[in-house]
């Protein structure tokens, strides 16, 4: 999935007060998919929506990104999700912005915040584990897979995957952290802020002694370590100031020594099995970004016996960081020379609905995305170019023929018609194509034989798509 062209068709979300106690009826909202977009097959099977549903229960996408921001833009709101900060939250983000609504303001206006709870479970199970049961996977580490914790801790989850019972799940999950783990729930809550995130990093960065160390959960560390490691901060991005280079302590810091800087872009984008096979080491780096709620903690809340328990060596940490210690400068002035080289790339144009992070939207254009929003449909088509932004200019028109095809003339009509056919047809944008689509019902045919539910489910996505496109 992702998130940037991706479409959501479901929404739920639970008000709690700060200890979990539901204080509001449960909101389920569906939105409509447009004719530029094709269903993803596996999405249907594992939720049950397909694209019939979708349309006979949803809104116009715009209308249904308006009740999500609406509800998430409540004053005092944090938003809390399970592995909401990389997926759900990019999802609203770009879903907010191809609907022309503001993509940020509803996570920190008005005392508003966001927050991850699959971060939490993970540092839970590496550094205060006890009271909660770990369920394991088949390669024997410990899953952090919602419907496997609920199951190993007695807690309700009536229909994985489902957004309702998904939220309930995760509410669950969430309220048993905090009472067996209070004083790690605290902690992690409060430092969702991205200023106490920033000013520990630039303390352990800018220490008198040298870089320090600080302990760092994440889900892109390897889970054999229990997704955590001791990581030193280096470099701060002198454009992005919340992006923070480390180095992961756990790791072998040999190619930092070795390698150019012209080399290090090579051998960060390889693939590890690559590396793999080619007996070459990974480099032993790794962005935290602070605006993303990233767990940081001081060094020493890994205690001797959990770094045993999920296999980190202190002592080898000890020994990386008097080695990182030494040749620092030389280190720091390769890092900042390749992120240099890196900033010179050029990077292909984006397409406008993938083109969020490519600027931030000027205050003008934002007070034209409000006033479009005060509009009934028919009094958008004499609207055109509007904005000082090229991609809302683009937007506009998608906006106004995603959801409310209706008030298109006879021209725009031909135009979009033939915007939706090269969307589903020309490959290599990123878009699924029809192509692409025939492919995946083959496989996953093939796959669900035997399975009457999901045989079900792949012939309504293939009768909505005959029907939509011929």
């Amino acid at each position: 999935m992702d998130p940037r062209r991706d479409r959501p068709v479901q929404f739920a979300a639970i008000r709690t007060d700060q200890d979990f106690n539901v204080i509001g009826r449960p909101i389920e909202l569906f939105s409509q998919i447009s004719p530029d977009y094709l269903p993803a097959a596996e999405a249907c099977l594992v939720t049950g929506i397909t694209p019939q549903i979708a349309q006979q229960r949803g809104l116009p996408e715009a209308e249904f990104m308006r009740k999500v921001n609406a509800a998430m833009s409540e004053p005092g709101t944090c938003t809390i999700g399970y592995n909401s900060i990389r997926f759900d939250d990019e999802v609203t983000r770009h879903s907010l912005y191809r609907n022309l609504i503001e993509p940020y303001g509803r996570e920190w206006q008005n005392g508003n915040s966001r927050w991850d709870i699959i971060d939490l479970v993970r540092t839970c199970h590496a550094l205060r584990p006890e009271g909660i049961e770990w369920p394991k996977n088949e390669q024997g580490n410990v899953s952090f897979k919602l419907e496997l914790l609920t199951v190993a801790n007695d807690l309700a989850h009536e229909n994985a995957h489902d957004a309702v019972s998904d939220v309930y799940a995760t509410i669950a999950m969430a309220k048993l952290i905090k009472e067996k783990q209070p004083k790690l729930f605290d902690f992690l809550y409060q430092n969702r802020s991205k200023q106490r995130v920033e000013s520990m990093l630039v303390d352990a960065m800018t220490d008198a002694k040298g870089p320090q160390p600080v302990m760092h959960i994440s889900g892109r560390i390897s889970p054999v370590q229990g997704c955590g490691a001791w990581v030193v901060p280096v470099f701060r991005d002198p454009k992005q100031k919340t992006k923070f280079l480390t180095i992961n302590l756990t790791m072998d810091l040999e190619p930092l020594l070795e390698l150019s800087a012209e080399q290090f872009a090579e051998r960060l984008y390889a693939k590890r099995e690559l590396l793999e096979q080619q007996g070459l080491k990974p480099l032993p780096i790794k962005w935290i970004q602070s605006n993303k709620c990233p767990v940081v903690a001081p060094a020493k809340t890994l205690r001797p016996e959990d770094a045993e328990r999920i296999g980190i060596d202190r002592d080898e940490c000890l020994v990386q960081l008097k080695l990182l210690q030494q040749h620092s400068a030389a280190i720091i002035e390769k890092i900042e020379l390749w992120h240099h080289i890196e900033s010179q790339r050029e990077m292909p144009p984006q397409d406008a609905d993938t083109a969020l992070y490519d600027g931030f939207i000027g205050d003008a254009d934002k007070k034209v995305m409000e006033h479009i929003h005060t509009l009934e449909p028919t009094q958008l088509s004499g609207i055109h170019n509007a904005f000082n932004d090229a991609r809302l200019n683009t937007l506009l028109f998608r906006y106004k023929a995603r959801n409310y095809p209706h008030t298109l003339d006879y021209d725009e009509q031909q135009k979009w018609m033939a915007f939706c056919k090269q969307r589903v047809t020309e490959s290599g944008q990123g878009w699924q194509t029809l192509t692409e689509f025939e492919q995946r019902i083959e496989k996953l045919g093939q796959v669900h034989a035997d399975n009457s539910r999901n045989m079900r489910i792949l012939k309504q996505c293939v009768d909505y798509v005959r029907a939509t496109y011929g």
